[in-house]
């Protein structure tokens, strides 16, 4: 095998090893917001910091004032199964996905 061949499979592979996954990142309590709807504008957001490569998208109220929150972000692949732990939040939909901006995804 040549060494162009060699080199150009090295670097082929090399790219691939910077995969860190981008995703929309927002929380919001305004039921018309970007936050609830998603879609294809992006207001903000997040390279995932290692060990958290999971895009999520999440709606939940506070157990203590029944408030509801859209939020979205990247986290750990267990992130919504951590979620339904907590006492403090009723879950009403937690989602996760893999891929650059997955979590766009309606709320509603």
């Amino acid at each position: 095998m040549s060494m162009k061949i060699k080199l150009f499979i090295v670097l082929f592979f090399a790219a691939g090893l910077d995969c860190t996954e981008r995703c929309v990142k927002c929380e919001d309590t305004n039921l018309r917001s970007f936050c609830r709807y998603g879609g294809s504008r992006v207001d903000t957001d997040d390279d995932c910091p290692s060990g958290k490569s999971t895009c999520y998208y999440m709606k939940y109220t506070l157990a203590n004032s029944g408030q509801l929150i859209f939020k979205r972000g990247c986290d750990s692949s267990n992130f919504c199964d951590k979620q339904k732990e907590r006492r403090d939040i009723e879950i009403q939909r937690c989602l996760q996905c893999d891929g650059d901006f997955c979590n766009r995804g309606s709320l509603a």
